[in-house]
């Protein structure tokens, strides 16, 4: 029998450079996704590929840590004043 799966979704304001904005807007229209598409798809490959300065890999699934990636530093956090 065919189901139809419908993600859940969770709506959050980000605050993004105008030019990032534009380039991701470009991008998605190029591509024929929408935008949102596009920004999913980006965070899951950055956070997927990302290493934290533990050399832990965060990942969605909880991938053990892959040495082979370099190690990034982290950036300060930017305050919501």
């Amino acid at each position: 029998m065919f189901n139809v799966i419908k993600p859940e979704y969770t709506n959050k304001t980000f605050r993004m450079p105008t030019e990032l904005v534009k380039t991701l807007g470009q991008t998605a229209h190029d591509m024929g996704v929408s935008m949102n598409n596009l920004v999913v798809q980006c965070c899951e490959y950055a956070i997927a590929n990302l290493d934290n300065v533990a050399n832990e890999k965060i990942s969605v699934e909880g991938d053990k840590p892959d040495a082979s990636k370099p190690v990034l530093a982290k950036q300060p956090a930017e305050r919501d004043d």
